[in-house]
């Protein structure tokens, strides 16, 4: 694949906030139904997952077969946009059946990008897409600074440092829901949230555990 540089798009470097969501199991729901989970999968993302990203004020940047990244003009909204997906996805998917649904992973960051042709590259993309491998099937993982930004309307549940693969370096990672979930508070590290370690962490695997984000 050529590089923005290579292709003398017009190249800018700026912060944006991602999206990146991901079908759990892709693999093994197309080897199943492979026609309609592909038409399954064109619905998801019309019916659910942009109309979600334009009512956050986002866009579609691009969509990767079982993927899509997407940016929102914020983390505020990138985590609302998030929950919404998964929220209504984990609806629409409940009259399946259960070894046929199509349920998703999803992570969210802020950080540098490199914007070019309508596209988006670099560290701050690849991020968001590690938290989104890393993530429980129907939950929304975000970075720190994302949990920082995104205000008081939502909940995060500490799950402490992690590596993901590729990155050099530890990031502190941490569970979304909306503040009226209760399953934000549930489960080991009850009340946990911003700014708190403790019990969610080690039940997470402990502070700086190695985490392969290979997809399923």
């Amino acid at each position: 694949m050529s590089s923005p540089a290579e292709t003398g798009a017009a190249v800018i470097h700026r912060f944006a906030s991602i999206i990146a969501t991901d079908i759990a199991g892709y693999s093994r729901l197309m080897e199943l139904d492979e026609a309609g989970t592909f038409a399954r999968v064109q619905r998801m993302l019309r019916d659910i997952i942009e109309p979600a990203v334009a009512d956050a004020g986002g866009r579609v940047v691009k969509t990767t077969g079982d993927g899509v990244i997407a940016e929102c003009p914020g983390a505020r909204e990138a985590v609302a946009c998030a929950l919404a997906i998964q929220a209504r996805n984990e609806a629409s998917e409940l009259t399946g059946r259960p070894d046929r649904r199509a349920r998703l992973r999803v992570g969210v960051h802020a950080g540098e990008v490199i914007a070019a042709s309508g596209d988006l590259f670099g560290e701050g993309v690849n991020i968001a897409s590690r938290l989104e491998g890393i993530a429980g099937v129907g939950e929304v993982y975000v970075s720190e600074i994302v949990a920082q930004q995104a205000g008081p309307d939502c909940v995060f549940l500490d799950l402490g440092e992690r590596r993901l693969k590729n990155i050099s370096r530890p990031l502190r990672v941490f569970r979304a829901a909306y503040a009226a979930d209760e399953r934000a508070g549930s489960g080991a590290g009850a009340g946990a949230g911003f700014g708190t370690t403790g019990a969610a962490a080690a039940t997470a695997g402990g502070d700086a555990a190695d985490v392969d984000a290979a997809r399923l």
